[in-house]
């Protein structure tokens, strides 16, 4: 079920987001903006921070370099963001906006919503997009960048991905993807503790592979990035060799499979570097899982002996349920999202109205006391009387008003301000449009005065 507790937005603040993703930016440009774990998203956060944002987190992956925050002048908030991450890859904001998105208000929650329920992803279902999100949440609040509005927005966000979760398939499409890979693994390679794997690029689909590779007794593992800092990271956790891309040629002479992750603006792999490590292995045959959007091994390669290629499609249509399971997937999720955000929107309303009713409240209760001070010795019946006109009085002179103002306020105006009235006091719900019926012992001498 999702969190249920107030969103914590106040009227004055508000959400934004800004940032390039794999929809809208090249791989090579997104690397030049993303931070070194730790103490590269420390110093971003840092540099926010003197830039006079208050809230703010920073979400790097392979997908995505964003900044989430909070702000009461949100959209310049969001510009000045925008303008911090430019700084940090030595390039001008107007190098970025053509390839940046930004958002603010109900559009940055839907953006943060669907990012947390992984439907913005490369691979729509992936896991990994929710435990990045919830390590940035964390490393913004120990640098003390998280306010109730942030804090409040991202609660809800994870309450709706675990909708997601739990009443869809989408998780499952994933893991079925990690299953077909290693099921073709197996078909041409059999026991996997001698292949070698050859891991490019940073993609999160590509590293559950990797992983899955390892449960299954995988031992040599190479990783080649463009991001050596950040590959560097990742092939100490894989326990992988890192590599550049350069050195590419020299790790396809020991990998029997590829699993290409990079989604490179063109590809990384064609067909005559793949044909000469062909020779060079004796025509030991190669698995190439291509999983880059756009695809990150050239086309040709498909017609080379010796190789098995499997695009992202491909996998796909093998498996469970296949695309048309995941468009299902993903459309019962984005159907549960809306969800959430109505009723966020309803409840912000509600949060709205709530000074009026308080002030309406206590001006009802200082008009009970000043009866209750001014009518000793008066029965119950006078008392309420008396009462009634009381509270009657103003509202009787503001509908006159409207009446009379006819030039100001015409007679549309004053119907759908009558209809207002009758809605608020429920005599419309109870008695009809007409409203209640004379009552004999109604007081007609009374013109509502106090």
């Amino acid at each position: 079920m999702a969190d249920r507790t107030p969103l914590a937005i106040s009227p004055a603040v508000e959400l934004f987001v800004t940032g390039l993703s794999h929809r809208t930016a090249p791989t090579a440009l997104r690397d030049r903006l993303v931070p070194d774990e730790g103490a590269g998203a420390e110093l971003l956060l840092r540099a926010l921070t003197q830039a006079g944002i208050g809230q703010a987190l920073v979400l790097a992956t392979c997908d995505r370099i964003e900044v989430v925050g909070a702000d009461a002048a949100s959209a310049a908030a969001a510009e000045t963001a925008l303008s911090q991450l430019a700084r940090r890859g030595g390039l001008a904001p107007s190098a970025l906006r053509p390839h940046a998105y930004l958002r603010t208000g109900p559009d940055a929650l839907r953006h943060l919503f669907e990012v947390a329920a992984s439907l913005d992803s490369v691979v729509i279902g992936e896991p990994e997009i929710l435990g990045q999100l919830k390590a940035a949440h964390r490393l913004a609040v120990e640098a003390g960048c998280v306010g109730p509005e942030l804090e409040g927005g991202l609660r809800r966000a994870y309450g709706a991905a675990k909708r997601v979760r739990t009443e869809t398939a989408l998780a499952e499409q994933s893991v079925s993807l990690v299953a077909v890979a290693i099921k073709l693994a197996r078909q041409i390679h059999g026991d996997l503790a001698e292949t070698g794997v050859l891991l490019i690029g940073l993609g999160e689909l590509g590293g559950a592979i990797a992983r899955a590779l390892q449960v299954q007794g995988l031992r040599r593992l190479w990783l080649a990035t463009t991001a050596p800092a950040r590959g560097a990271l990742l092939a100490h956790e894989l326990g992988a060799r890192a590599l550049t891309i350069g050195e590419l040629a020299s790790a396809l002479d020991h990998a029997d499979i590829v699993l290409a992750a990079q989604s490179a603006a063109a590809p990384v792999l064609g067909a005559a570097e793949l044909r000469a490590a062909l020779a060079r292995r004796r025509r030991r045959p190669m698995l190439l899982i291509d999983l880059g959007v756009p695809g990150d091994i050239a086309p040709e390669v498909d017609g080379l002996e010796d190789v098995f290629l499997y695009a992202l499609d491909d996998l796909e249509r093998i498996s469970a349920g296949g695309r048309a399971g995941r468009a299902q997937a993903a459309a019962a999720a984005r159907a549960i999202l809306e969800e959430e955000l109505q009723r966020l929107t309803r409840e912000g309303a509600a949060r709205d109205a709530a000074p009026a009713l308080v002030a309406l409240r206590r001006h009802f209760e200082q008009a009970r006391a000043e009866i209750l001070a001014s009518a000793a010795g008066l029965d119950a019946d006078a008392a309420t009387r008396l009462l009634i006109n009381r509270l009657l009085h103003e509202p009787s002179t503001a509908l006159k008003a409207l009446a009379a103002d006819a030039a100001a306020h015409g007679p549309q105006e004053r119907r759908r301000i009558e209809r207002t009235l009758l809605k608020l006091f429920g005599i419309e719900r109870r008695y009809g449009a007409a409203g209640p019926h004379e009552d004999a012992g109604e007081d007609k001498g009374s013109d509502a005065q106090s």
